[in-house]
C-alpha cells in the first residue's frame, strides 16, 4: 500500500484547479464534509479518497467515482466496498494492478 508521501505525491499530480475556484480536495480535509463536495473532490483527484471520513469511504457513490478517476483509491475505500465487485472491476479497468487492493470481506 501506498503511505501519505507517495500518496500527498499522487494528488499533486492531479490537475489543477482553475484560479478562483475553491479547492476541492480542501474539503476533505475538513471534518465536517459534505457527500456532494466529497464527490467534487474525487471527481476532481481519485485518490483524495484518503482524506475521507470513514463513512464517505464507506459511501458507494463516493468509492465508485474516485476508483474511475483512479483505480489506486481503491486501497482507501472500506473493506466492505473494497470486496464489491463493481467497484473492483471499475479500479481494474482504471488501472489493472489495483486488484492488489480488493479485498475478500
Amino acid at each position: 500500500e501506498f503511505g501519505p508521501r507517495v500518496v500527498r505525491h499522487r494528488a499533486s499530480t492531479c490537475p489543477k484547479i482553475e484560479q478562483g475556484v475553491q479547492d476541492p480536495l480542501l474539503a476533505l480535509a475538513r471534518v465536517s464534509c459534505s457527500r456532494r463536495e466529497a464527490l467534487a473532490a474525487v471527481r476532481h483527484c481519485g485518490m483524495a479518497l484518503w482524506r475521507a471520513s470513514p463513512e464517505l469511504r464507506a459511501d458507494r457513490d463516493v468509492v465508485m467515482t474516485a476508483v474511475e478517476r483512479e483505480g489506486a483509491a481503491l486501497q482507501f475505500a472500506d473493506p466492505v466496498l473494497r470486496a464489491d465487485r463493481s467497484i473492483v472491476l471499475a479500479a481494474v479497468r482504471q488501472a489493472g494492478w489495483a486488484l492488489r487492493h480488493a479485498s475478500l470481506a
